[in-house]
């Protein structure tokens, strides 16, 4: 990704001083580092990937009864995001 330098990842304004910075940071966290930068890219508009197509897939909607404590937990996890 050194590549990238204009994708604003590393350097002035962000939390990684230079690409070792970043590159460091995440090689530590593996896949699950990958993820969550593509997750970030996406999120800013910085990536788009188009290689899973939905043809052929089936969805099935199931219902489930949550409990008070459930809800309460989700119900705090979504105030955080507001």
């Amino acid at each position: 990704l050194i590549y990238a330098d204009r994708l604003g990842l590393w350097g002035r304004g962000t939390p990684f001083d230079d690409f070792l910075a970043f590159n460091k940071f995440i090689e530590k966290r593996g896949i699950g580092g990958l993820e969550m930068l593509a997750m970030e890219m996406k999120s800013t508009g910085c990536y788009v990937s188009r290689g899973l197509s939905w043809n052929g897939a089936e969805f099935e909607t199931i219902v489930v009864p949550l409990d008070g404590t459930f809800t309460a937990v989700y119900d705090q996890a979504v105030g955080v995001l507001k």
